[in-house]
């Protein structure tokens, strides 16, 4: 202090008392308060204080990491709240968009120092988060399908998960390679997370960056066949690398999972009758293949085709009595051919305008899926093995669905009764075929007279349909 009294007097700057704050590791005595109490007339209005905020941290001796993004988590929950009729009216898309945009970055500059807190912070987001990107009040599917990487049949723009995020903000900035050759899974003797008693309450940067590299290096893409850690993150695409293996390996098991209600397994389950782990794993192979072309409207459509999350009549009846009172009597029947129920399972499995519709599809777009052994189910949703099927059946896939979809909404819903039914499946093979010839690469598309002059082959031998499993439309509400 003299020596900064000393430089002010020959610079001729003066000292801002009013910014001046002095923090301490222990606890202030007596004589501290004395010794600035009489300091002298430049440094007795001097603040002692317990912690205070340096360079937007939080610094102090009882400072833990809650406290340190209670206020980042304050302005997080107001600014959803302020946000919240402005995503609930954008599509999914859009709403993943605003958020990772305008909410979580809010985050953004804490977590490069410490770890988010999991129960206090993140899992508090996550659910607020849930409850307005995801349509039903976050009940048409889990949060984790929000945050599955694209080539996993996520959506275009996933949503960045804010604890993957952390990990790889923290341990960017560790030299992971010099863990490669140790005993997988790695561990530092003389960090505090080993000491029980403490509980991991160590407010030290680097302790906090070595706690996220050890939590990546623990997951299963990090071990070799010899049980020895072994990575490659090195490059300016470190911290991205980092990421999508802690989104991937850290959320596989929940989106595999064949006892999670929530699961992509689950759901083909209960909601297609697909049994087995294999469909769940063949769709995540297959989306791999869907072209970057795909718009995002279109992936989107499917992914909540396949978890039930689209608007049909029985989906609105269900959650919540909300199906158009003028067409409960007559039990909701089909748009498309007026028998049945609007329920996708319906729409997609067994009606005769869908099935019509896709057999002149795949001939206009010179198309014709082999896979004879394959249930309706497995091709609606595009579950099909994935050594089976080329390329080009799971991008028509999507493409022939968000027709039927887009006309089932838009066009169908609008009519005083549906047309024949050639005539209402040609008007949906249409449309999916100017979306594919819009849209596809050109050594996929067709020429225009396919649709309109060729001889249309006669339809196939019906695929097998299997029941879905009846689910309780109270127990069916996907809560994460």
């Amino acid at each position: 202090m003299a020596i900064i009294d000393d430089f002010a007097k020959f610079s001729g700057l003066g000292v801002n008392q009013n910014k001046t704050v002095i923090i301490k590791s222990s606890a202030f005595t007596t004589a501290d308060r004395e010794f600035f109490r009489h300091g002298g007339t430049r440094w007795s209005k001097v603040v002692l204080a317990e912690d205070h905020v340096y360079l937007g941290i939080l610094f102090g001796r009882q400072v833990d990491t809650v406290r340190v993004y209670k206020d980042a988590l304050t302005k997080f929950t107001k600014r959803i709240a302020s946000h919240r009729q402005v995503i609930l009216s954008r599509s999914v898309d859009h709403r993943i968009i605003i958020v990772n945009v305008f909410l979580t970055s809010i985050f953004s500059y804490l977590m490069q120092f410490f770890i988010l807190p999991w129960k206090e912070v993140v899992k508090k987001v996550r659910d607020m988060i849930r409850k307005v990107v995801i349509s039903f009040n976050g009940g048409a599917f889990a949060y984790v399908h929000l945050v599955t990487p694209t080539d996993e049949f996520g959506f275009k723009q996933p949503l960045r998960d804010l604890w993957a995020a952390g990990v790889a903000a923290l341990a960017s900035k560790v030299d992971l390679m010099s863990f490669n050759g140790m005993e997988h899974p790695p561990l530092l003797p003389d960090k505090p997370y080993l000491d029980v008693a403490r509980t991991w309450s160590s407010m030290l940067i680097s302790d906090h960056r070595d706690a996220a590299a050890l939590d990546l290096l623990h997951q299963n893409h990090a071990s070799n066949a010899e049980g020895r850690v072994q990575v490659q993150y090195e490059g300016p695409a470190k911290s991205r690398k980092i990421y999508m293996a802690a989104v991937s390996d850290g959320y596989r098991d929940e989106v595999l999972s064949e006892s999670r209600p929530t699961s992509l397994t689950s759901r083909l389950h209960l909601r297609w009758g697909l049994s087995g782990l294999s469909s769940a794993k063949a769709l995540r192979e297959n989306a791999r293949d869907i072209g970057k072309w795909m718009p995002a409207y279109i992936r989107s459509n499917h992914i909540k085709l396949v978890f039930n999350a689209l608007a049909t009549d029985d989906k609105l009846e269900r959650h919540g009595g909300k199906g158009p009172p003028d067409r409960r009597q007559a039990g909701f029947p089909c748009y498309l051919c007026g028998g049945g129920r609007d329920s996708l399972e319906h729409i997609y499995l067994r009606c005769e305008v869908t099935n019509y519709a896709r057999h002149y599809f795949h001939h206009f777009i010179g198309y014709h899926p082999g896979l004879r052994d394959c249930s309706a189910n497995t091709m609606a949703v595009g579950a099909f093995p994935s050594n089976e099927g080329e390329p080009r059946l799971i991008n028509a896939t999507l493409v022939f669905n968000h027709a039927v979809w887009d006309h089932r909404t838009v066009f169908f819903k609008a009519v005083p009764e549906p047309p024949s039914r050639d005539r209402a499946a040609l008007r949906i093979a249409q449309l999916g075929f100017t979306l594919w010839n819009k849209l596809a690469p050109k050594k996929w598309r067709a020429s225009p007279l396919r649709s309109r002059f060729q001889f249309l082959s006669p339809m196939p031998r019906n695929r097998r349909v299997i029941e879905p499993v009846q689910e309780d439309p109270v127990a069916v509400g996907d809560q994460t």
